[in-house]
């Protein structure tokens, strides 16, 4: 009778270390009121399912814009404990990518960049954890934090800029049927987003974002695509490229997602910001014509040039 005793002992001493090692967010959540309920009930529990619940409506109160940034920095990094004490590697990604690119936390940037690095080596993404990887060792991180990610590193010194062209070359290896590879299609853009991310200030960073928006919308990715043309618009809006990627994000708008009454928003944001550049004239021409058939636009082009 004693192993079943044991067994017990050794479960109840697991559970309240588990249970030790969780943040309790009360404080920060009182004010929200379906956070503060949704909290209460995953500090009872600690189960997935609490955690899930909790992490989506953070998620939902984050992205109100009436949410000040301060306030959102500390519901993400919240979210982020959550996500850790819950082992959940694909959120704790998804939860640290706004975290380094949207705050400027030097105090904690270093350690979240390493986390990423390890959960994308763990969640088998090698190509953004190599980008990553490189990134803090020609920052000088520390041994202690980068030790472990450089011996999962296959760059084994590699010039990252040559790493991601090869990653790039190797897009239209064993293509489909839309003329791509889409793994490798992935792997390069998961290199970009990281690339952009390791190095915001580095001059080639706008243009991976830019060339990993043009392959996800090849891969028919229409909501990577969308948000890598938003990271050019939001972090480089002086860039060369910034143009483009708004008239793209409107097409995308229009033809893909079906969607008239954003597209019609960003081509009217993109002749107030750019009313002289080369494509307003096609933008004027896509708001004019905005909701008619392809044949219909078809006769009035017809029509134009027998003119």
């Amino acid at each position: 009778m004693k192993y079943p005793t044991l067994i017990l002992a050794f479960a109840i001493l697991l559970v309240s270390c588990k249970q030790d090692s969780f943040v309790d967010h009360t404080a920060l959540f009182k004010d929200y009121p379906t956070l503060a309920p949704l909290n209460d009930a995953y500090m009872q529990f600690k189960d997935d399912e609490a955690a899930f619940n909790l992490l989506n409506d953070i998620g939902r109160v984050a992205l109100d814009k009436k949410v000040p940034k301060p306030q959102k920095k500390l519901l993400l990094e919240a979210a982020l404990d959550v996500a850790n004490q819950n082992n959940l590697n694909s959120r704790a990604i998804a939860i640290l990518y706004p975290l380094i690119r949207d705050y400027d936390d030097a105090e904690k940037k270093t350690s979240w960049m390493a986390q990423l690095a390890d959960n994308f080596f763990s969640a088998n993404k090698n190509a953004a954890a190599n980008v990553i990887t490189s990134a803090l060792v020609s920052s000088g991180a520390s041994d202690k934090l980068i030790s472990s990610l450089e011996s999962k590193s296959s760059l084994n010194g590699q010039n990252v800029d040559d790493y991601i062209k090869q990653l790039g070359e190797s897009i239209f290896e064993n293509p489909d049927d839309m003329g791509l590879n889409r793994n490798a299609s992935m792997n390069y853009i998961d290199a970009c987003q990281a690339y952009a991310l390791s190095n915001p200030g580095s001059k080639n960073s706008p243009e991976y974002l830019y060339k990993a928006a043009e392959v996800a919308k090849s891969i028919r990715s229409s909501s990577k695509s969308l948000s890598l043309y938003d990271w050019i618009l939001n972090k480089y809006p002086d860039h060369e490229r910034a143009p483009t990627a708004l008239f793209i994000k409107g097409f995308i708008l229009e033809n893909e997602l079906k969607n008239q009454v954003s597209a019609k928003a960003v081509y009217q944001q993109f002749l107030e910001k750019y009313p002289n550049h080369q494509l307003a004239d096609d933008v004027n021409f896509l708001v004019e014509n905005l909701g008619k058939s392809d044949e219909e636009i078809a006769k009035i082009i017809e029509s134009k040039q027998k003119k």
